[in-house]
């Protein structure tokens, strides 16, 4: 979810997850709560402050991410927020990421579930570069087709991932 807050330092707005609160300074940031993935909050412009349920409070500084681990901190890092932005913008950006991964964020934008059938050189295979979404999902399986020598069959909300013989 990317969200921009006006600032208002006597009004602070407030951002809830399961595991810890966002506290807003005006600002421009995205927060990810996906069950399946790690939950972060990627700062885009202003200031943020993250604080987990009985735990010291974390501020963000522009273009970090704050990555919420299993023993209730906070693991932050400098990261390139275009990559976690970019889907505002018609397309997803990556960087060296896993194609399983990718599978997972281009699921989340067309709410499909893919399934590979926990292909090893699926799973070793990366991806660099920007995949521009586009209302014809055949466009965009295309491109990870290409990506990946792979093909794709789709049955309804899912999309099975078949490898391509050499």
């Amino acid at each position: 979810m990317y969200i921009e807050v006006a600032p208002d330092s006597q009004k602070p707005f407030h951002v809830s997850t399961s595991d810890f609160n966002v506290k807003v300074y005006g600002t421009k940031f995205n927060v990810s709560a996906y069950a399946d993935s790690p939950r972060s909050v990627v700062l885009v412009e202003g200031k943020v402050s993250l604080k987990p349920i009985n735990k010291k409070e974390t501020f963000l500084s522009p273009s970090e991410q704050a990555v919420y681990s299993d023993n209730g901190t906070f693991n932050t890092q400098k990261v390139d927020v275009n990559q976690f932005i970019s889907w505002k913008n018609g397309y997803l950006e990556f960087d060296k990421t896993p194609m399983t991964e990718v599978l997972k964020q281009i699921g989340r934008y067309y709410n499909l579930s893919f399934d590979f059938d926990n292909d090893v050189n699926l799973q070793r295979r990366t991806c660099t570069g920007k995949i521009y979404l586009s209302e014809n999902l055949d466009n965009v399986m295309t491109t990870i087709g290409l990506l990946s020598s792979t093909k794709y069959i789709k049955d309804n909300n899912q999309v099975f991932i078949i490898n391509e013989p050499n």
